[in-house]
């Protein structure tokens, strides 16, 4: 997953595919996945994705587990770094 989402590029194009426990998941144009909506976006835009007609990358926000101010979600973390897209909806 880090490798392919390293090859993504600002402008390309992505797939938002919900799955069967309730997430929905940010896969390239390959599917292969490349990150996951976190469960407030799933949340908010689970119900709206008939409406959604295309996905693009806008960028990739580079974080670290130093970036995080909460023990326990550092705690969480399996990797020291890792890169977040920022998407681009477009709706009908």
């Amino acid at each position: 997953m880090h490798r392919a989402l390293a090859e993504l590029c600002a402008g390309d194009a992505v797939l938002l595919v919900p799955d069967d426990r309730g997430r929905i998941g940010i896969a390239d144009r390959n599917g292969t996945r490349v990150g996951l909506l976190s469960k407030a976006t799933a949340a908010k835009w689970g119900p709206r994705l008939g409406t959604v007609e295309e996905v693009r990358v806008l960028g990739l926000v580079s974080r670290t587990a130093e970036d995080e101010q909460t023990a326990a979600f550092r705690k969480r973390i399996a990797a020291p770094a890792w890169d977040s897209p920022i998407l681009e909806l477009r709706c009908a």
